[in-house]
């Protein structure tokens, strides 16, 4: 039987087990109560990607906790069989979009058993330089997720890292009290009691002999505090971790033994490299085997008033680039705007396929592209304008006083400048932005509304083409409420069953087969039958696309049944979004064929010819489908950029020529343009489909040039099912003779 992740770590336990459930300990982690800081992150990731399940987890010994939970009720399970111990041990995001196609989790309890997990998600989390746990989502359906939802998971778990920085900072800067300090004098009774008592505790605290000031007994944070070794101090006496100038004191406190009980005293400390800090100081006997023995614990104060300081600067500056964040922007922007006597711009700037750069160059060398970006921004911008880090890869400059002919010479000007090659661990980079540009004379005082502004501008250059600048007019506002009014009308649509499937032939002029093109349909309640150029842009952006398809695949299988079961064994084709070719559709697919008796050589999936450059699991879910029997066409070919021997090596059944090509084969020119891909077709040994087909002249010429198949309103619109029974039985009236 083959090893499994499982196995190897069983084997090779992280020796960083200790440090870890130290850290824990000393955030107080495992108290009860403790889940209530993370609750909130818990339930907005459940809710942004809307699974069943999402907590919060922390390793424990041999077991995974989990402090804060949405959906699944177990709080806690051995950490050998943890999806999450996974992620512990890799140090990086792990996906599984289903778990039982992946060998290394099939097996698992919480697969096979409740709460049946299919589809699975974490990044890791981290507080003292060491990995506590993840933030993890679990859903009983398999599902994919892209990079930038991928993104979206590591910034909330980024969040929960700032939540235990708080606590940490909390633990160090709550003085304890002089009761708390009895209490744990009266727990050590030798110097390993002091190390099972104090030695994870949060503030500096040692063993203290009180006739010699020698330092008997050291925890982690007097080390980590005073930055020498453990060893370094254990050779130190009270003396020598004082000024010089107040050794004197020291030596008359240690030669008449006037230790107060109870004490709360401040004293200047020196830390290895010579820097002078204050600590408020606590001290109780230890009962020790009768000898003059304290116990010590201090708080620094001089980590209190860096951590207030700290905490400010992390709430409001981006921890990558050191630049303002998008609250401390919006902050700088509402501040100006109320107090501003003339224009205020707004620039929001985007890297182009910066995920492609992610995917490519590993994410050490994508952050040092970010801080680069940022820095030429601002060297590049006046001392008056402000420029943050808004988004992962998105970045705003603040112009004050600027109009907007002078933001889109900025716009210009930095456009040029980012356009610059980045040189990163001896690679150059490339990067286009696209930018939106806003700008306010004092209609608009509100830098959240004006912001938004910028962000559809920017919307508008991304959907211009990369390297491009937009500005803000209000039709871009009402086309954007217009959109928030259809997606919600989408989502009402997927829950009243409101698309439908229509199907148009696809004619073999040299033969007898026809096959369908499956294509959606929305029946609006109010506007009648929709094609998909009316809201198939929109359904993607805001994530619906998916579910839509489903259903469209749910829908064309049964068809298929029904017609192989009436002896109407045709083929159906549909299209399949680009990023949805990978192995959780190939899992969607088989489910499918499994509920409906459907044969997958029914069906023929088309994709367009850019889907597999710009997604790393297309081929091999094309190359998995084919070896179901799938079919596969290349849509809208000639318009992107296909590789021959790919083609060769998927064994594409068919190639769409697009309806640009065959709009224009009336021409000299687009004659011979569509001739070329036809004759590229044939030299690969690949039939090709015409797609658009409207006149009998464009039929004729695409039949001259050897086109086999055709498709377009000459012979039918898409029509629904019942109609596409009844003209296969009666054939159609075009005569190709």
């Amino acid at each position: 039987m083959p090893r499994t992740i499982w196995d190897e770590l069983v084997d090779n336990r992280d020796p960083a087990d200790a440090r870890r459930i130290a850290i824990l300990d000393r955030l107080g982690i495992l108290e009860a109560g403790a889940e209530r800081a993370f609750d909130d992150v818990v339930q907005l990731a459940g809710r942004l990607f809307g699974v069943h399940n999402a907590a919060v987890t922390f390793v424990t010994g041999d077991r995974i906790v989990m402090k804060a939970l949405r959906g699944h009720g177990v709080r806690s399970s051995p950490r050998e069989r943890s999806f999450s111990n996974l992620v512990i041990e890799r140090d990086d995001a792990l996906v599984i979009e289903d778990a039982l196609q992946d060998e290394r989790v099939a097996a698992s309890a919480v697969v096979t058993g409740d709460p049946h997990v299919r589809f699975f998600a974490c990044v890791p989390i981290y507080s003292g330089g060491e990995r506590l746990g993840a933030l993890a989502l679990f859903d009983p359906q398999p599902r994919s997720i892209s990079a930038d939802d991928l993104e979206i998971l590591r910034t909330l778990a980024r969040h929960v890292d700032r939540l235990l920085e708080l606590r940490w900072f909390r633990a160090l800067t709550v003085e304890p009290s002089q009761q708390q300090v009895d209490e744990l004098a009266g727990q050590v009774h030798s110097l390993a009691d002091f190390d099972r008592v104090l030695n994870h505790r949060a503030h500096p605290a040692w063993i203290l002999d009180t006739v010699t000031g020698q330092i008997l007994a050291v925890n982690d944070s007097a080390v980590e505090t005073y930055g020498w070794s453990r060893d370094e101090l254990l050779t130190k006496t009270l003396e020598d971790i004082r000024p010089a100038a107040d050794r004197s004191a020291i030596r008359a406190l240690l030669a008449t033994r006037s230790f107060e009980a109870g004490s709360r005293r401040r004293w200047r400390h020196v830390r290895a490299n010579g820097t002078e800090f204050t600590v408020q100081a606590h001290s109780a006997p230890v009962p020790i085997e009768g000898t003059e023995w304290r116990l010590a614990v201090m708080t620094d104060l001089s980590t209190r008033l860096y951590g207030r300081s700290a905490l400010v600067h992390a709430a409001t500056h981006d921890a990558l680039t050191g630049l303002a964040n998008r609250a401390a922007f919006l902050e700088q922007l509402n501040h100006h705007l109320d107090h501003r006597d003339g224009f205020t711009s707004v620039l929001l700037l985007d890297i182009d396929a910066f995920k492609h750069v992610n995917a490519t160059a590993g994410h050490a060398s994508a952050d040092q592209l970010l801080a680069s970006v940022g820095a030429r921004l601002v060297c590049d911008v006046r001392a008056t304008d402000a420029v943050a880090r808004v988004g992962g890869d998105e970045f705003a400059v603040l112009c004050r006083h600027t109009d907007e002919h002078e933001a889109l010479a900025l716009a210009r000007r930095l456009t040029e400048l980012l356009r610059r090659p980045c040189l990163v661990d001896g690679r150059e980079y490339h990067l286009t932005v696209s930018i939106g540009v806003a700008v306010s004379s004092g209609g608009c005082a509100d830098g959240e509304r004006l912001l938004g502004d910028a962000e559809l501008a920017l919307r508008s250059a991304r959907r211009a083409g990369l390297g491009q600048i937009g500005v803000f007019d209000a039709t871009l506002r009402r086309e954007a409420m217009d959109q928030a009014q259809t997606v919600q009308e989408l989502q009402r649509a997927l829950q009243r069953a409101e698309f439908v499937v229509h199907y148009q032939p696809i004619v073999d002029l040299f033969g007898s087969d026809v096959h369908l093109e499956a294509l959606v349909r929305w029946q609006h309640p109010e506007r009648g039958l929709l094609a998909p150029a009316a809201f198939l842009d929109i359904a993607t952006e805001a994530g619906l696309l998916s579910r839509i398809g489903s259903l469209v695949l749910r829908e064309v299988a049964a068809m298929a049944v029904r017609m192989r079961a009436d002896g109407m064994p045709t083929r159906v084709a549909f299209n399949l979004p680009a990023a949805q070719l990978n192995e959780s559709f190939v899992m969607e697919l088989l489910g499918v064929a499994g509920e409906t008796g459907l044969d997958p050589s029914q069906l023929i999936v088309e994709v367009t010819e850019s889907a597999f450059a710009q997604n790393a699991t297309a081929a091999p879910a094309a190359r998995r489908l084919r070896r179901l029997g799938v079919g596969m066409s290349i849509d809208d070919f000639g318009t992107g950029y296909s590789s021959i021997d790919r083609l060769r090596t998927l064994e594409v059944d068919a190639l769409k020529l697009d309806r640009s090509f065959v709009a224009q084969v009336l021409t000299v020119q687009g004659r011979s343009l569509a001739g070329a891909v036809l004759h590229l077709a044939e030299a690969i040994g690949v039939p090709v489909v015409a797609e658009g087909v409207e006149t009998m002249d464009e039929l004729e010429v695409v039949r001259e040039l050897g086109c086999r198949y055709v498709q377009g309103y000459l012979f039918a619109r898409p029509m629904p099912e019942a109609d596409v029974r009844a003209a296969l039985r009666r054939g159609f009236d075009i005569c190709v003779d």
